[in-house]
């Protein structure tokens, strides 16, 4: 991220020490610094044609033009992240190199600037631009989508082109944020005008936060322009990239659908059973000050859990020691200290059952005092909008957020009860089995490892082979750690 300081131009990055040692971060910091050089050497602005559209006859022309063309980019800039509730401020165009098209919807702090029938006419262009046969680009579609799609606008059958996701095939071990994404890709005058505009509208917007409504007009206007050509340039620069590398296809026919399908499973949202999740709660919260007195029990007196300074001492007292130091040098107490020590005392196994429910409050229910957890993520519709990711991680799985709706826990079972159907339908869970190995088999051909994988304890097989344990014989702590 780029801060002021002084009046200077500050450029975070990673200690080069710290690169040397996880050679994965080399890529942002080399971003970094790439990012710090165009900072410096910047001088005067692009040529660029943005224009703002003014009336519907500008929209109608610009619609036209587009229509004409072989794919735009498209994107939106809103009051905040929320679809359901938050508003679009603008929508902005391109279908080339400096070029850029903003028609705004809304105006400062949000203020109606268009009559009623003015704005349905713009909406009705916009629907009519979308549903064309002309191919869309987008960076994170999944966002603009769902915004548009609350517009009314809904888009056609023309493929759409997601450079966010296109950059996540060609490399998926470095950031797809737009920004970093044009200073790999794009030319230096184009990439320090944009971050400098980027810089100015964070000072009317500095945290995530913030509404985009409070930016002066001229300037998001001009910064929206600047974001659909980045964009369209990013997709002239990535297509043929994707092309030479064999991954068009991949994106056509799974990254493209399986984008399409977490649009619709987020604008959809499941129902949440307020009363399951009030029981849900009861119950861990039940659990909560019944472990707590287990440890109240263990030391002798009451003391706090959060604390830890008192764990220290306790731990001390107890005379439970830990290899581990935190980043300033402290007696490191987290998970992988108290896995270590669960065996030896039950202090430390009491400890980590009760972080482990906190976290599950905190994450899945009602979260702490009252504030935050589930009930933060339920919208205006009485339902959750988790989001999927199709680039969140590095292993070709999805992920997914607000809530993380992979890893609910079971326990109890009030908790995923919470999540209801309406009548006549049902939920269904799948899992696919061992399918890292299974397509590791079939690559390999290796007969052995097929042989296995039809058995009924792939891992523990595996420990067989390799004299971890004995047929027939209960598998050691070394052989359940590995299954984990």
């Amino acid at each position: 991220r780029v801060m002021s300081f002084h009046g200077a131009k500050v450029v975070c990055t990673y200690h080069p020490a710290s690169v040397l040692r996880n050679w994965e971060v080399s890529p942002l910091f080399e971003s970094d610094i790439k990012k710090a050089t165009l900072l410096i050497n910047s001088n005067g602005t692009p040529s660029v044609d943005y224009q703002c559209m003014s009336s519907v006859q500008e929209v109608e022309a610009m619609c036209k033009y587009l229509k004409s063309k072989e794919c735009f980019s498209t994107d939106t800039e809103t009051t905040g992240y929320d679809f359901l509730s938050d508003k679009v401020l603008c929508c902005q165009f391109s279908s080339q190199k400096a070029e850029g098209f903003c028609v705004p919807l809304l105006g400062y702090k949000a203020a109606e600037i268009w009559s009623k029938k003015e704005k349905a006419a713009i909406i009705d262009l916009l629907r009519d631009l979308m549903q064309s046969s002309v191919e869309k680009v987008f960076t994170n579609a999944q966002f603009d989508i769902l915004f548009l799609r609350k517009l009314g606008v809904r888009e056609g059958p023309a493929v759409i082109w997601d450079v966010m996701l296109m950059h996540h095939l060609i490399n998926e071990n470095i950031s797809h944020s737009l920004n970093e994404m044009i200073i790999e890709n794009c030319e230096p005058l184009f990439v320090s005008n944009h971050l400098k505009i980027s810089q100015q509208v964070r000072e009317f917007a500095p945290s995530n936060s913030d509404s985009f409504s409070e930016v002066p007009p001229d300037l998001l206007h001009y910064y929206a322009s600047g974001d659909a050509d980045a964009t369209i340039r990013l997709y002239y620069n990535l297509r043929p990239r994707l092309r030479a590398e064999g991954l068009e296809e991949l994106y056509l026919k799974l990254t493209y659908p399986l984008m399409l399908a977490t649009i619709s499973m987020e604008e959809r949202g499941i129902t949440i059973d307020l009363s399951m999740l009030k029981q849900a709660s009861a119950i861990l919260h039940r659990r909560i000050e019944e472990t707590e007195k287990k440890l109240y029990s263990i030391v002798g007196k009451e003391f706090n859990p959060r604390s830890v300074v008192q764990l220290r001492k306790i731990f001390e007292k107890l005379n439970l020691r830990s290899n581990k130091l935190t980043k300033k040098g402290n007696v490191s107490l987290d998970k992988t200290v108290l896995e270590q020590l669960k065996s030896t005392h039950e202090f430390p196994r009491e400890l980590l059952t009760l972080r482990q429910l906190q976290k599950t409050i905190s994450t899945y229910l009602d979260g702490r005092d009252g504030h935050g957890g589930l009930l933060k993520e339920i919208k205006v519709d009485g339902r959750v909008h988790p989001r999927f990711f199709v680039h969140g991680t590095r292993y070709g799985r999805l992920s997914s957020s607000a809530p993380n709706f992979q890893s609910i826990p079971q326990d109890p079972p009030e908790i995923r009860r919470m999540f209801t159907t309406k009548e006549g339908w049902k939920f269904i869970e799948a899992d696919y089995e061992k399918a890292d190995l299974m397509v590791a088999a079939h690559i390999s051909k290796d007969s052995a490892l097929i042989e296995r994988l039809k058995g009924e304890d792939f891992h523990t097989d595996t420990a067989i082979s390799v004299g971890l344990c004995k047929k027939n014989k209960k598998p050691t702590v070394l052989v359940n750690a590995i299954q984990q």
